[in-house]
This record gives C-alpha cells, structure tokens and sequence, in this order.
C-alpha cells in the first residue's frame, strides 16, 4: 500500500505477527533464498536479510534504468542465480546475474512475438525455460535458459487461438 511494506515475523507455533520494520512501497514481490525484490512501476529494490539475523531486511540495491519502464513483474529462477524483469513499457525483457552485492545486467531482449509490451514472466519449475506474455501482441514468448549463466535463446512464440480486441488487431 502508500504506507509501505509491512514486515511479518513467524514464531514456532506459526503464527505471523507485524515487526517495527516498513520498507517503501511497492505494488509487486518475488522472493527467492535471501532476496526479496520490491517492484514499483520504474524500479526493483534488492533486500535480504541483515547480517545480525532476525526478521530485519536491509536494502542491498535498487535497480533503475530504461529496461525497467512500467515494469509489471520480475521472476528469480529456481536457483536463484538469476531475476528476469518485464518492461512493459519499452517492450523489454532483462536478465539480472545475482551475486552477494546485488544485481549485474546480463542481457535485454525485445522485439520478438510475446514482448509487445511485456506484461509477464515465469520459469519453468526445472530452470531450463523462461516465458513471457506480451500485452499488446498477446502472444506468449517461449525461452530456453541457459541454467549456468541464466542467458535466454528465443525458442518460439504461442499465437493466440482466438481473435482478441487489444493493442494489435487480431
């Protein structure tokens, strides 16, 4: 919300209760190991658990630049090694090495069938694939990932079955 992230702690019965701790808001999570990713429409901040342990997270990063325009979602892979982020804005598709610091920009695509204004990004649960769907071209990007370095190779595309009413005539 406008009041920002509130930070919830679980005890040994499972119960979750609020801690003093608010980050700023944000309208989008993804969380994967001891990131969290906080998105708002032109940023992604980096968090992770403080070194002295307990529920505090600290900010390591914030990430900013014109692949990150109106972005709508990011998505770690299963390892963790790597955020992809959806600009939809600029119709880009990012993928982010992790290490301790933070993150390192490793590649951007655009301009395939399913990044027209790319709105969503997955994996797939075994980290060998990477797909996006494109808002306006409503279409579905399909991606193979290279599981040691996290880069993308554009595999094929997934037209929609029925005429859709949108951004591109159907």
């Amino acid at each position: 919300g406008r009041e920002g992230l509130f930070v919830l702690s679980r005890d040994e019965k499972g119960h979750l209760s609020r801690t003093e701790q608010t980050l700023a808001p944000a309208w989008g999570l993804t969380a994967r190991g001891p990131w969290l990713a906080a998105m708002d429409t032109t940023t992604v901040r980096l968090y992770r658990h403080s070194e002295e342990g307990g529920t505090m997270l600290e900010l390591v990063q914030t990430l900013e630049g014109p692949e990150l325009a109106g972005i709508r979602q990011s998505v770690f892979s299963p390892d963790g090694r790597n955020l992809y982020t959806a600009g939809f804005d600029d119709s880009l598709l990012t993928t982010w090495r992790m290490d301790p610091d933070g993150a390192k920009k490793v590649d951007v695509l655009s301009a395939k069938r399913g990044l027209l204004n790319v709105d969503a990004v997955a994996v797939s649960p075994d980290g060998k694939h990477v797909y996006a769907a494109g808002f306006c071209d409503h279409s579905l990007a399909i991606l193979q990932r290279d599981t040691a370095t996290g880069g993308l190779t554009w595999l094929s595309s997934a037209k929609p079955q029925a005429k859709v009413q949108g951004c591109v005539p159907g």
